[in-house]
């Protein structure tokens, strides 16, 4: 069964939720954890730096869940290098004046990150446009925690909402 026969059997127009699968299959990029493990690495070049930190966050209260709790500490850690070491700093004229307005620098880093690597994997090209076509006329609207423009390149007509 295709997923255009499904959608054709609903009563209304579904919403779409798409998570960070949508991002690493179309862009390749890493999840929220392989996100975390890649700034951990450029704060030491450790295989077990991102495990120590996570190993840290299990050890104390995290109301808000473990991952929120190792971004927290890898990011006191990475802005602290940041500051002191130019060699890890990648941004633009643009992120640099954020960060000098107060923007946490691995904050601005994983901006950046995700930004330049949000290429589209060849093979999945038709794929996304079949995708786009059949939001067009089968699709109320996109919901997504992503960080990436996936859903703002590839769905058209739609408004969209943060926060």
């Amino acid at each position: 069964m295709k997923i255009e026969d499904v959608i054709e059997k609903f009563n209304t127009t579904p919403f779409l939720f798409l998570g960070s699968g949508v991002t690493r299959r179309y862009y390749n990029l890493p999840d929220w954890r392989g996100l975390l493990k890649h700034f951990a690495y450029e704060i030491k070049t450790d295989d077990f730096i991102y495990s120590a930190y996570e190993n840290k966050a299990s050890k104390e209260e995290n109301p808000e869940g473990l991952l929120p709790k190792v971004a927290e500490m890898i990011q006191i850690d990475y802005d602290e290098k940041w500051f002191r070491d130019p060699s890890i700093r990648t941004l633009n004229d643009d992120m640099l004046a954020k960060v000098k307005e107060g923007l946490s620098p691995f904050k601005a880093e994983i901006a950046s990150y995700i930004k330049n690597n949000s290429i589209v994997v060849e093979e999945y090209e038709s794929e996304i446009e079949m995708l786009a076509k059949l939001s067009e006329k089968n699709i109320a609207g996109v919901i997504t925690t992503n960080y990436d423009d996936f859903v703002e390149n590839n769905f058209n007509g739609y408004t969209k909402y943060v926060g």
